[in-house]
């Protein structure tokens, strides 16, 4: 990935960005430009003087002042994963409303990139939401992956968790998705 940061949007006469400018003044044009995060702190930095539009954005994001976080736990296998029973790029997982810690996808990182490990080894990303507070162990979240695949629990030779991070589920309100859901 590359390693830059924007410092700058430029924007034509209507306000639509046609130019971003990275930390060494590198200027990236293109037709459409997303913005990743939450969107207060964007149009905090970046456009300040455009409330009208972030108005507008947030009825898109009810939920942002969420105490929810998600965060990843990589983990590597000593085989691979097709052993355990992971096939497919993404498993998504069942899981009960209520349930205070929901491990909710399991990424193959193996059947993405062939060459992320030794050819005999596997690595698989797991994500979990659950309430700031009650961050989860890894072991919470590697019991909840060895339900669904049992071999799982005598492949695992480490694991590590990322950064948590905001989870900005995007369930607008009724008014806005009307018609569209």
């Amino acid at each position: 990935l590359q390693n830059r940061k924007i410092t700058r949007y430029v924007t034509d006469s209507s306000g639509k960005v046609v130019m971003a400018v990275d930390s060494s003044n590198k200027e990236i044009g293109a037709k459409y430009f997303v913005a990743v995060g939450n969107p207060k702190d964007f149009y905090g930095r970046f456009f300040p003087d455009h409330p009208a539009e972030l108005n507008e954005i947030l009825r898109y994001f009810p939920n942002l002042e969420s105490k929810k976080r998600i965060q990843t736990l990589y983990v590597a296998l000593n085989q691979k994963p097709s052993a355990a029973g992971i096939t497919e790029l993404c498993h998504y997982f069942k899981n009960r409303p209520e349930a205070p810690v929901k491990v909710t996808r399991l990424f193959n990182y193996k059947q993405f990139d062939p060459d992320s490990c030794p050819a005999k080894a596997g690595t698989i990303a797991l994500d979990v939401v659950f309430e700031e507070g009650n961050e989860p162990t890894s072991q919470l979240v590697l019991n909840r992956a060895v339900e669904a695949f049992p071999k799982l629990a005598k492949m695992v030779v480490g694991s590590a968790f990322g950064k948590p991070r905001p989870w900005l589920s995007m369930l607008a309100l009724p008014e806005v998705r009307k018609d569209l859901s």
